[in-house]
Order: C-alpha cells, then structure tokens, then sequence
C-alpha cells in the first residue's frame, strides 16, 4: 500500500482520516515481507491481517452510529484500496476474496417475491461459520488473497439481512435513508469496481519503482554499460512514468465523480453507471498493460519467484479477467444503453 499524492483532489482527506491512510501505508514493508508467505499458503498471512485489523481499517464505510468512521472513497483510494420473513440460501460462489479472515460473507442468489414476475437479485449476509469455504484457490496470480469457493446449504437468512441489489445498484438502498451520510448515496458496483482497482493500481506503481530501480544497477547482458545509461531505456522509463500519472490520476478523477453521486443525494443513472465501469475498465487494463511493459523491460530476471515485479505481473493479469473489469462485457452494456437499449447484464 502507498500514500500516493501526484493526482488532482477536490479536497484532502481529513485529519483523522488521514492518519488511518498513513498508518495502512505504514504496513507496506510488512506486506513486502509476507508476500510471499502468504502465496506459499493460498491465503492472507494471519500477522499482517491482525496488523490492518489494528489500524481500524474495517471501520472505513461503517456508519458513525456503529462505530465506524464514514470516510471518504477518494481516501480509500489511497491505501492501494429484528428478525422477520427471511430466505433459505443454497448455491456456491468463487473469488470468495477475504473468506479466510472474515466474520461474516456475503453472497448473491436469485430469489422469488409474492407479486414480482421476475426474480429478486439479492445479497444476502451470512456469518462465516455457518458456510463452508472450499480450498479452490489454485491460481496463477492473486495467489495471497485466499479467494476461495463459498458454499451454502439450506442457510436461513432473515429478511433484515437481506438487500435488494437494484435498489443498491443507484444509490438509493435502505442504508441511504437510514443514514445520514452521501457515503451510502453513492453507486455500489462502481464503489466496488474502484476499491478493487486502487491495489492493482498501486501493484503498477511498485512495479514502475522497481523498474527505476533496477536500470540503476542492471549491466546489459553483452556491454558492459548499466541500463540507466542507454537512451531506448531512459526513454521507457519517461513514458511509463507519464503513464502511471495519467493513471493514477484518472482513478481519483473517478472516484471524485462516484463521490459526487453520493454527494448530490441523486439517482446514478443506468448510462452513467455503464460508462463508469467501462472507465474503471479501461482504467486496469492500462495498468495491466503499464506492468507489463515495464516487467518486460526488466529482463528474464524479473521472472525469478523470489522478484516483487513478477508477482505484480501475474497479479495485474488474473485481476484484469475478473468479470468486474470485462470491457467486452460492459462496453456492450454501455452501447446498448446508448443506442436507446436496455442493458443485458448487471450496470
């Protein structure tokens, strides 16, 4: 995680707020330590998970009222990121991200209502022991989150744990009106889209620091000239870290313009949510893009188990493919909804 200040903020986070973003940037050396700990294991790495858990970092969103700290989104971008009626759950679900040291999850389903004609799409809150999660995570990259398959059977879960996704989708959920707060006014899959997108996007700005680092002292094979020192690399070097800029810049701009949904206390229309997440699309594949330009520039080196820069690239190319990031999908959306359309997947 780092304290990143080359982008354009509306305002800066508060003092309080600023000190949770120093604190999570504090841990950046222990996060190094564990990386490859915790892809040995397939999961976060208990210490470095008990350290975040101490900062107060899983208090961010949570309303005041519980506790919590209604921080902002722009700020998160920054650490890159009564019983009633009720439902019985049955189903499995992948890229269970955080299973492994979570208290409760959190799944979709598909669930009929008395006088609907079409299915609700639900999300629905379920406390982890009572799910089992199954060891599925065997991958190429992304290897330390521990995103695990879910699995539920006949799990009872009461109507006030329960969420109509539509009404999230724009902003206008229970938790709007339950709190006085624009935090919880704002568009919930671009919420989610960018707090996914600010890790991978710090992934790329340690990637390009390394790359700066590394020209320093690396002999090209067959001269006897340091990289640094050769014009195509000091060349590379410039467009990256113009590249890296312009992004990181564009993720506040982002931000910043979910923010102000939240703000405005208005509905975030279908096209804007669509054209937001084809914008966050587009936003990881140029780091995806950005990351592997550099790691190629680095040498066969950089392939070794043991370099930062490798994980990075296996990391920025499993998390590109992640269906919150498809532009194949959501740039059909969007030109749907630009041609007069309805969308024919989730905006």
């Amino acid at each position: 995680m780092s304290a990143v200040r080359d982008h354009n903020e509306a305002a800066l986070p508060a003092p309080a707020e600023r000190a949770l973003i120093d604190a999570l940037a504090a841990l950046k050396p222990m996060l190094a330590d564990n990386a490859i700990a915790a892809e040995q294991q397939r999961k976060p790495v208990d210490a470095v998970m008990e350290a975040i858990e101490q900062t107060g970092a899983y208090r961010w969103f949570v309303p005041k009222t519980y506790g919590g700290y209604e921080f902002s989104l722009s700020g998160f971008m920054e650490v890159g990121l009564a019983l009633g009626d009720g439902y019985r759950i049955s189903g499995r679900w992948q890229w269970g991200t955080g299973v492994m040291h979570a208290d409760w999850v959190m799944v979709g389903a598909l669930s009929k209502v008395e006088g609907q004609k079409a299915p609700m799409m639900g999300m629905y809150l379920i406390p982890r022991d009572e799910i089992e999660v199954l060891d599925t995570w065997y991958i190429e990259g992304m290897v330390g989150t521990g995103s695990n398959d879910i699995e539920a059977t006949d799990v009872w879960v009461p109507a006030h744990r329960v969420v109509d996704l539509s009404t999230v989708r724009d902003g206008t959920s229970p938790g709007a009106a339950l709190h006085d707060s624009w935090i919880y006014r704002m568009p919930m899959l671009p919420v989610l889209g960018l707090t996914a997108t600010a890790p991978l996007v710090g992934a790329t700005t340690q990637a390009v620091n390394l790359f700066a680092e590394r020209m320093q002292g690396r002999t090209v094979y067959g001269t006897t000239t340091k990289q640094a020192e050769r014009a195509l690399a000091q060349s590379r070097l410039a467009h990256a870290k113009a590249e890296l800029s312009s992004i990181r810049n564009q993720l506040f701009a982002l931000a910043a313009e979910v923010e102000g949904w939240g703000q405005r206390g208005q509905p975030c229309p279908d096209l804007e949510r669509a054209k937001l997440r084809v914008d966050i699309g587009q936003l990881v594949r140029r780091s995806r893009n950005l990351t592997r330009d550099v790691v190629e520039a680095c040498g066969a080196s950089a392939h070794f188990l043991d370099n930062p820069l490798q994980r990075c690239l296996r990391d920025l190319n499993t998390a590109s493919c992640h269906t919150v990031f498809d532009l194949d999908v959501s740039t059909e959306n969007y030109g749907r909804l630009l041609v007069g359309l309805p969308p024919n997947g989730p905006v």
